[in-house]
């Protein structure tokens, strides 16, 4: 009987049902110029072992319905391949909904290799849950929705630079996958788009743009996660509790909302520009390192009970409300590890005076310092005069509570927001009086 067959150049289309039922075959080879593969074309070649489907093909219904030793696939991936197996049960198959349909797939079916195409297509491959490898090209630019919804046992994945966009529950119960991405540039992670990832212990891009609701929800072994300003990070994990998950209280509005954060997310990258969201890392004891790259401000409930956060960075924090970091460890320590008689900085924020001052004191600040902190210099009762350069923005008139000496404040020209006359600080105007030092006759 026919074990191995090459079809000829000269036929670029293999009619309905043309190798139907040829068990004994066990290779098929078809050239990159074949345009058609009809239904049922081959269907029930139940020793085909791998097969390499023409790029340029148009794939019938049923296909490879049947072809139940298939072990490996490599085809083009801009349509779900569910129609391609058939909605027939035959022997070694298992049944698969999608959409409204039931299709029966090889269970031999654990290699599969997508080639040819920048966009993966929406439920690719839902469901096929015996894959357990599966290579994508290095040039893909999207996942669809629901893509590799289901792949169990898919074990390694290597996700390219290219790849910007993360359709909705693509990943999802993708329990055992070691996602491989050397380059993250992913700009938009989906709703659920990474649910129940087991094994993904690390999600930081710099590119990020969105993530949706639930994106990691399940994931408990995530340590490491970077995000975007605009939401509370409970929203990424939802409110289902999970295995390793503990419960998070953040408000939305005027509402409390408990999230189930993964107990092993000890690290969060937030990324971009503006002020975080209120209550955006609040209750999230487990964590102990933040990181704010990007022009920074710190509303007063962003870190509320994070009783365990021991680092934070941050080079362009421009704005910190009263009592934010108050509930940081981090805060007593790093003052601590500044030097006695000087002004201590966050980010570009003039926070503290640690020490006395001498007699007759004069400050002046670093370059670029945006804000002088409530209570910065407090009963610094030998400080005379304040230096205010063009970069600060925002003063608290209790930075000089106490102050009694002080007697003078300057504000550089080019300074936006301030300007001052005989000493006395102002608005840029001049026409609203902000301070008047204790010490002024």
């Amino acid at each position: 009987s026919l074990t191995s067959i090459s079809i000829p150049t000269s036929v670029t289309r293999l009619s309905s049902y043309a190798l139907y039922g040829c068990s004994g075959l066990t290779e098929i080879f078809l050239h990159a110029g074949i345009t058609l593969i009809d239904d049922f074309a081959l269907a029930m070649c139940s020793g085909i072992s791998s097969v390499t489907l023409p790029s340029g093909a148009t794939l019938g219904a049923g296909a490879l319905s049947g072809c139940s030793a298939l072990n490996s696939l490599t085809l083009k991936g801009i349509l779900p391949l569910h129609n391609l197996f058939g909605t027939v049960y035959y022997d070694g198959s298992y049944q698969v909904r999608q959409g409204n349909k039931y299709y029966y797939l090889p269970e031999a079916l654990t290699m599969l290799t997508i080639r040819d195409t920048a966009v993966i297509a929406d439920s690719l491959l839902e469901g096929f849950s015996a894959v357990s490898t599966l290579t994508l090209p290095t040039y893909i630019t999207r996942v669809g929705n629901y893509a590799f919804y289901g792949l169990q046992l898919l074990n390694e994945l290597a996700l390219p630079a290219t790849l910007t966009e993360v359709g909705d529950f693509a990943f999802y119960d993708n329990k055992k996958v070691n996602f491989i991405i050397p380059t993250n540039n992913i700009q938009t992670v989906g709703r659920g788009a990474f649910q129940n990832c087991y094994a993904l212990v690390s999600f930081n891009t710099p590119s990020v743009i969105s993530i949706g609701a639930g994106a990691f929800s399940g994931c408990y072994a995530l340590a490491s996660l970077g995000i975007r300003m605009g939401k509370v990070v409970g929203e990424y994990f939802g409110q289902q509790m999970y295995v390793g998950s503990y419960a998070a209280v953040q408000r939305i509005g005027e509402v409390d909302m408990t999230y189930y954060i993964p107990s092993a997310l000890t690290q969060i990258t937030v990324y971009g520009g503006g002020a975080l969201s209120a209550y955006m890392l609040s209750n999230m004891s487990k964590l102990n390192t933040v990181s704010l790259l990007g022009e920074t401000s710190i509303p007063a409930t962003a870190f509320i009970g994070c009783t365990a956060v021991t680092s934070l960075t941050g080079a362009d924090i421009v704005y910190i409300e009263k009592d934010a970091l108050l509930p940081l460890p981090w805060l007593a320590t790093h003052i601590a590890s500044r030097p006695n008689n000087t002004l201590v900085y966050i980010g570009r924020v003039a926070y503290v005076f640690k020490g006395v001052m001498d007699i007759g004191a004069n400050i002046s600040f670093i370059d670029g310092t945006t804000q002088l902190y409530a209570g910065a210099f407090a009963n610094q009762s030998r400080l005379i005069r304040v230096n205010v350069p063009s970069s600060m923005r925002y003063i608290d008139i209790t930075a000089f509570d106490g102050c009694t000496a002080m007697n003078y404040i300057t504000v550089d020209a080019a300074n936006e927001y301030f300007s001052s006359l005989s000493g006395i600080l102002y608005n840029k105007a001049g026409d609203t009086l902000i301070y008047r030092p204790l010490a002024m006759a």
